[in-house]
């Protein structure tokens, strides 16, 4: 029978192979998964946050290699950031009201 840090190891092990073997595919399911959240919010202020820091990311992750600790931060804080306005900022209502 497996013990627990065989299944760890078999978990994770696979995870850390594949995104050390396909470093774009990682940093775009990152960089996106963060920006799909923020879409659900259904936030415009949360979506440009999120959005501009995707970019940013991207840009980032072009120009310094896909092994920079601050990348890694941007997107940690971009995650969280999305989470946040999913959790606490609701959808905007229109500009217009149709009580007026």
């Amino acid at each position: 029978m497996p013990t627990m840090k065989d299944l760890f190891d078999a978990l994770f092990g696979s995870i850390v192979g594949y995104a050390s073997a396909y470093p774009l595919a990682t940093f775009v399911l990152l960089g996106l998964g963060a920006v799909a959240v923020a879409v659900v919010a259904r936030n415009v202020v949360g979506l440009a946050i999120v959005g501009c820091g995707a970019i940013a990311g991207f840009a980032l992750a072009f120009l310094t290699g896909s092994r920079s600790e601050l990348l890694l931060a941007l997107w940690g804080a971009l995650w969280l950031v999305s989470i946040g306005f999913l959790i606490f900022g609701g959808p905007q209502g229109s500009a217009t009201s149709a009580n007026d």
